[in-house]
């Protein structure tokens, strides 16, 4: 089975119809992103280059509020947030956009457990892109990657 370029883009779409939040690299004024599929938003950004930022915000926020704190004259309450979160796919992830779930885990997790990152972990999904040829604006990170991510760039690379 040969998978077209056609086939491909149209998972997303087949995604989006599960319920699930959908990132994707997207081409924005000459760049690519990773942003949230809409009906207007395509993910146009396959093969277009590196996306300027990591799909990481789009399943670990920067800021979230972690205690919810309540008045009442002279009494104080604490209660904890909800723990639901939509589920996010993120596709077409590059390498190490894709490896970042495993390199943050043990820092949220080594001493003590963050229910909230814990519940976001059981909710994403990454689906990864690679190639066996760096785009131009990769060409100096052909070593890392090929070292660091495991990748075969090919039988004539130097880069192994």
């Amino acid at each position: 089975m040969i998978l077209t370029r056609e086939t491909v883009e149209r998972w997303p779409m087949a995604l989006q119809q599960t319920g699930a939040r959908v990132v994707a690299p997207v081409t924005m004024n000459g760049h690519v992103e990773y942003r949230e599929l809409t009906a207007a938003t395509k993910a146009t950004g396959f093969g277009n280059g590196l996306p300027q930022q990591s799909p990481k915000a789009a399943w670990f926020p920067r800021s979230e509020p972690i205690l919810k704190f309540q008045r009442n004259g002279r009494d104080w309450s604490v209660e904890d947030p909800e723990i639901s979160f939509q589920p996010v796919v993120i596709f077409g992830a590059r390498p190490c956009d894709a490896a970042a779930r495993e390199i943050l885990a043990p820092l949220f997790g080594w001493d003590f457990h963050d229910p909230l990152f814990e519940q976001r972990l059981k909710t994403v999904a990454i689906g990864g892109h690679a190639s066996i040829v760096p785009s131009r604006a990769a060409s100096h990170f052909r070593t890392l990657f090929s070292c660091k991510m495991s990748l075969n760039w090919g039988p004539d690379s130097h880069a192994r």
